[in-house]
């Protein structure tokens, strides 16, 4: 009896450590596979790059909204902070900004006369960056990640004038 009460204690410590790890290294894994397969895709660093219109024959992660306009930046501060804006979009639009643990640092709202800004600074941990009183301050605590900018563009016709508007799409170090 003894005997079976220790090999479930271990085989419980086990499965509980082993569960544990796998909630701590999954994120980053998943993250550095999807950041692998954009760079792969052309996307550069510290610069966006408009995705095309999504549809079944276009998409690269499970599930996009074929109403969406993306752009991605894969974004590296390990050199110092970078400066994210995006182009002001008249229908729905918005800005996140994923650290390297898929984590959800910051979500921003970039419509046009929606009252929030349209630019972030991301600097690593608390490393400090020039201020500009018009930028929301994002620090991460993982060098790498990756700011979406998703516009509303249900028609092709709305696809190509978000397209355009992501033309004005910043993602560049300070």
């Amino acid at each position: 009896m003894r005997k079976a009460l220790v090999f479930a204690g271990i085989f419980l410590a086990a499965g509980l450590a082993g569960h544990v790890a796998t909630l701590h290294a999954l994120p980053t894994l998943i993250m550095a596979k999807a950041i692998r397969t954009l760079q792969e895709n052309g996307s550069p660093t510290n610069a966006f790059l408009m995705a095309p219109r999504m549809t079944p024959q276009t998409q690269t992660v499970v599930r996009p909204s074929p109403d969406l306009a993306y752009s991605i930046c894969l974004f590296d501060v390990s050199n110092g902070p970078v400066l994210v804006q995006a182009a002001r979009w008249p229908l729905y639009a918005s800005m996140s900004v994923y650290d390297a643990r898929t984590d959800n640092v910051a979500a921003l709202s970039v419509q046009t006369g929606s009252g929030e800004a349209n630019s972030i600074v991301i600097t690593y941990k608390n490393d400090e960056a020039p201020r500009d009183e018009g930028a929301f301050r994002v620090a991460v605590d993982h060098p790498k990640g990756v700011v979406l900018i998703r516009r509303l563009a249900p028609t092709a016709e709305l696809y190509a004038a978000a397209a355009a508007a992501a033309k004005g799409d910043v993602c560049a170090p300070l």
